[in-house]
C-alpha cells in the first residue's frame, strides 16, 4: 500500500498576507474548499463554487481513497491506494489544484510505501525519508507590472472590485474576494468542521453576526465615560496567538502507543478531544467577554484560525484580558479533566498584541508569533505563560516581559492598589508619571524619584509597599522590583 499526504505549509504566513480581514477570511474558506474532505464542499453547486473539490479529483483516480487512519490536520490530505503512480497522481492532482487558485501557498507532497498507517507512523519515527516535492510560493516578475494593492508581495494579474474599490490583485488575492462561494458556504447547511471555519461555527453556535472589518470590531470596545480609563477607547484591537506546550512528546507517545499496539485509535481519539478542548475554550472565551447590551447580535471577536491546540483570533482591546485569562483558565480546567494521565501535562502560552485598528493583521500575526515564543522559551514550555506588547505605548520591539498564570493573582492585586494613586480626579495623570519613573534606566535616581513620589502622591506609598515589600526604602528599586507594577499599569491601559 502506498501512502501520500498533501500540505499547506507555512499556513499562518499565507492568510497573513492579507493587510484587510476581507483577504484573511477569503483564504481560509479557499483552504477549506480545497483541502475539505468532509463533504461540505461537494455539497455546494459547481457553478458558486468555482473549483474542484478533493472527492471530485479523487474520483479521476480510481483506488484512491482518503486514508480515515491519520490524524484529521487542517491544512493537509492524507491518501492511500494500492499503486504508487495512481497515489502519485493524485496527490499532485491536489497539488496542482491548491496551486492553481492559491498560487502564493506553500504546497509540498510525501509519499511512501507501507504495509499499514500504523508502519508509515514507524517510519516517520525512525526517521525513514518519504518522496518528496515541494511547490513553493509562485514569484512572478516582471518589470513593468504593477504590485499588488492588497498584499504587495506579487504582481498584480488583473483588475477586481472588492466592497466598492477597484483593486489591482495577484492571483492570490483575488481569489480571496468575497462572493458567491464565500456567503453559500457560511450559509451552509452542515457546519464544517475545519479550523478554518470556526469562527462560522462560533456565530452558528452563540447565534451571532460577524464584524465586518476591524475597525466595527475596535467600535465594540467602546467604554461608557465611567468606567474607561483613557478618552479613546473605541480605536483599538488586540490579536491574540496561542498554542499548547509538550504536544509533541505527547503525540510522541501515543504514535509509539499505536506502533506498540498495531492501532491509531487512541491517537485519533486524544487528538480529536484536545482540538475539541481548545474550541470549548475558545467559546467560552468569546461568550464571557462579550458584553450583550453593548454588542447586540455581533459577535466581539474574530477567531482566524484554530488548530489542534493553536488559536488565533482579534478582540476588542478593552476586552482582551478577560478574554485571555478565560480561555487559559478553561483550557486548564479541560486539560486537567482528560482521562489520558499525559493529556493533563499539556499547558498553554500565548502572545497578545495590543494595537489600532489600522496596523496591518500581518504585522500583528508576526509580532504575536514572536511573543508567543518568548513565553514559552522563558520557562522551557513547562507553564501556562503569556507575554504582550501594548504597541502605541510601547512600540513594537517585544519586551523582555512574561507572566505565568498563577502570577494573575498578584497583578490583580497591584492594578486594584494602582487604581487609587493620584485620587479620583488624577488616576491616569500619576499613573503615566508613574510609569515614566519606573523605566527610569538609572537605578539610583529611579530609587530617589520614587521615594518623592511615595511621600506626595496619594495611595503610591501602599502601592510601592504591595508592589516592592515593606522595607523598600532601604535598598535601590531595580528591575526586578518593578517588572511586576510595570506590567500591570500596562495592563490597566485597556482594563474598564
Amino acid at each position: 500500500m502506498f501512502y501520500a499526504s498533501v500540505g499547506v505549509k507555512q499556513i499562518q504566513a499565507h492568510l497573513a498576507r492579507s493587510r484587510h480581514l476581507w483577504g484573511r477570511r477569503g483564504a481560509s474558506d479557499m483552504l477549506f474548499y480545497l483541502t475539505d474532505i468532509s463533504g461540505v464542499a461537494d455539497d455546494i453547486p459547481v457553478a458558486t463554487r468555482g473549483l474542484r473539490t478533493v472527492r471530485e479529483i479523487l474520483e479521476e483516480h480510481p483506488g484512491v481513497v482518503i486514508n480515515i487512519d491519520s490524524v484529521d490536520t487542517d491544512g493537509v490530505v492524507q491518501l492511500q491506494g494500492p499503486g504508487r503512480s495512481a497515489v502519485e497522481a493524485a496527490a499532485r492532482a491536489i497539488a496542482h489544484n491548491l496551486k492553481l487558485h492559491l498560487p502564493a501557498a506553500s504546497v509540498e507532497t510525501s509519499i511512501r510505501e507501507a504495509a499499514s498507517s500504523v508502519a508509515v507512523l514507524r517510519a516517520e519515527r525512525e526517521g525513514e525519508p518519504a518522496s518528496t516535492t515541494a511547490y513553493p510560493p509562485t514569484v512572478i516578475e516582471f518589470p513593468l507590472a504593477h504590485h499588488c494593492d492588497e498584499c504587495s508581495s506579487a504582481m498584480a494579474s488583473r483588475e477586481v472590485r472588492v466592497r466598492e474599490q477597484l483593486l489591482r490583485l495577484c492571483g492570490d488575492c483575488a481569489a480571496r474576494n468575497e462572493g458567491p462561494r464565500n456567503e453559500t458556504l457560511r450559509s451552509s447547511a452542515t457546519v464544517p468542521t475545519s479550523g478554518f471555519m470556526v469562527e462560522q461555527r462560533m456565530l452558528r453556535s452563540l447565534q451571532l453576526t460577524q464584524v465586518q472589518d476591524f475597525k466595527q470590531l475596535a467600535g465594540l470596545g467602546q467604554l461608557p465615560a465611567e468606567e474607561a480609563r483613557r478618552t479613546t477607547t473605541n480605536n483599538h484591537i488586540a490579536t491574540v496567538f496561542a498554542d499548547g506546550n509538550g504536544l509533541g512528546g505527547l503525540f510522541g507517545h501515543l504514535r509509539d502507543e499505536a506502533i506498540r499496539d498495531g492501532s491509531t485509535r487512541h491517537l485519533l481519539e486524544v487528538s480529536k478531544r484536545i482540538k475539541q478542548a481548545t474550541e470549548n475554550g475558545l467559546r467560552a472565551a468569546i461568550e464571557t467577554s462579550r458584553i450583550a447590551e453593548r454588542d447586540g447580535k455581533v459577535m466581539a471577536a474574530i477567531p482566524h484560525i484554530l488548530g489542534g491546540d493553536d488559536v488565533l483570533v482579534s478582540v476588542p482591546a478593552t476586552r482582551v484580558w478577560t478574554f485571555l485569562i478565560t480561555f487559559m483558565t478553561t483550557m486548564q480546567q479541560l486539560l486537567g479533566e482528560d482521562p489520558y494521565e499525559e493529556a493533563r501535562s499539556i499547558s498553554f502560552s500565548a502572545g497578545v498584541v495590543i494595537c489600532h485598528q489600522a496596523f496591518p493583521i500581518g504585522d500583528q500575526v508576526e509580532l504575536a508569533e514572536r511573543l508567543l515564543r518568548q513565553a514559552k522559551w522563558v520557562e522551557q514550555g513547562q507553564e501556562w505563560t503569556f507575554a504582550w506588547q501594548d504597541v502605541t505605548n510601547e512600540g513594537s520591539q517585544p519586551l523582555e516581559r512574561v507572566v505565568r498564570l498563577d502570577e494573575w493573582p498578584r497583578h490583580e492585586a497591584l492594578m486594584e492598589a494602582a487604581r487609587h494613586i493620584g485620587g479620583e480626579k488624577g488616576g491616569n495623570t500619576a499613573r503615566a508619571t508613574l510609569r515614566a519613573e519606573l523605566r527610569l534606566p538609572d537605578i539610583g535616581a529611579r530609587t530617589l524619584r520614587l521615594r518623592h513620589l511615595a511621600d506626595r502622591m496619594e495611595g503610591a506609598e501602599d502601592l510601592f509597599n504591595l508592589a516592592f515589600g515593606q522595607e523598600w526604602r532601604d535598598e535601590p528599586v531595580t528591575d526586578a522590583h518593578t517588572r511586576d507594577l510595570l506590567g500591570a499599569l500596562s495592563i490597566m491601559r485597556w482594563l474598564p
